[in-house]
């Protein structure tokens, strides 16, 4: 059984989802190195 391009291509991200995994793996980083975590601006992402 072969699978057509659309079944075999994963999701591509949307953007919010890009946003909020940066967002994770920096705090992961800076939480190891004692440093507080970030939020999300909200005004500043409509921006």
């Amino acid at each position: 059984m072969i699978a057509s391009p659309a079944e075999a291509a994963p999701a591509k991200p949307t953007t919010a989802a890009l946003q909020t995994e940066v967002n994770r793996l920096t705090n992961i980083q800076r939480t190891k190195h004692g440093c507080p975590a970030l939020k999300a601006d909200a005004k500043l992402i409509k921006a």
